[in-house]
């Protein structure tokens, strides 16, 4: 069993590379090829977690740890200061990243007004 933290599912680093998918192709100079397929990591401490999974478990530790408000105040602020994310989905991610690394923590002038700043933790089985 395993045990992990919210603070461990912190992006490190996002990884793309190739993964074949079993299939394989003749070339115009009549070599074989495999198949490939972009595919999407993200590094934390918890593993290599693919974007969905990693988005869905940081949901459910917000919820778990009674954090939401704070998500949502941390969206706001990612909303008025981080003009490059252009879309809510984008603005969400980016928001439980920050969350989960605890960075809010180091923005000037930005408080917390008293919310719930609890972790959660998963057990892995």
């Amino acid at each position: 069993m395993k045990i992990y933290r919210m603070e461990d599912y912190y992006i490190q680093t996002r990884i793309g590379h190739a993964r074949p998918t079993g299939n394989y192709e003749i070339t115009r100079i009549g070599t074989r090829r495999a198949v490939t397929k972009f595919v999407e990591t993200y590094k934390t401490n918890a593993g290599e977690i693919l974007p969905d999974e990693w988005k869905k478990i940081v949901k459910n530790c917000a919820e778990v740890s009674d954090s939401q408000a704070l998500l949502n105040k941390i969206i706001e602020h990612c909303c008025t200061h981080c003009v490059w994310l252009k879309n809510e989905n984008d603005r969400e991610e980016y928001a439980l990243d920050i969350l989960a690394g605890r960075i809010y923590r180091n923005w000037k002038g930005f408080s917390t007004d008293g919310l719930s700043e609890k972790t959660a933790f998963m057990f892995i089985f």
